[in-house]
């Protein structure tokens, strides 16, 4: 058995930032692209994607398999100013994410890491808001659960 976090990372950094455009309506017509990280800088600018590795089990356990489950937050970040902003962005970019996510027959491609998703299923989406003094934080989490298959150990 092998630990799959960081395929799945990759798998959805590459889903969600490198094959589709996540975008967020910015003055007028143009649109800002929607960075993901795993790991955010000082100077992100925001909305922003955040994926986050939460908690991963063994899964369907046999002798002659061990499959493995893996829940991860994809965290969307807007920030405003007091008095400025709301729920508007998060909304937008969930909206966007959602069709990504979940579908009929839609699944990470984690083939370049030898594994294979055998389901993909939200669990929650929690809207948080936070105020600090610097400004007001709108965040909604996704926690999105992944069963995958360990293609080489079945070879």
């Amino acid at each position: 058995m092998r630990y799959a976090g960081d395929a799945i990372n990759i798998g959805l950094i590459k889903l969600l930032e490198t094959d589709n455009d996540v975008n967020y309506p910015t003055s007028g017509p143009l649109l800002t692209k929607i960075e993901c990280f795993t790991e955010v800088g000082n100077n992100a600018d925001f909305p922003l994607i955040i994926i986050e590795p939460s908690v991963s089990t063994e899964d369907d356990v046999s002798k002659d398999n061990i499959d493995q489950s893996y829940l991860t937050n994809i965290e969307v970040i807007s920030r405003y100013k007091q008095g400025s902003g709301g729920w508007g962005a998060n909304n937008s970019i969930i909206n966007q994410i959602m069709p990504l996510l979940r579908g009929i027959g839609v699944t990470l491609d984690l083939s370049a890491n030898d594994f294979k998703v055998k389901t993909q299923t939200i669990q929650s989406i929690t809207p948080i808001r936070e105020a600090y003094d610097d400004a007001v934080y709108f965040r909604n989490v996704i926690v999105l659960e992944t069963d995958i298959q360990d293609t080489l150990q079945m070879q």
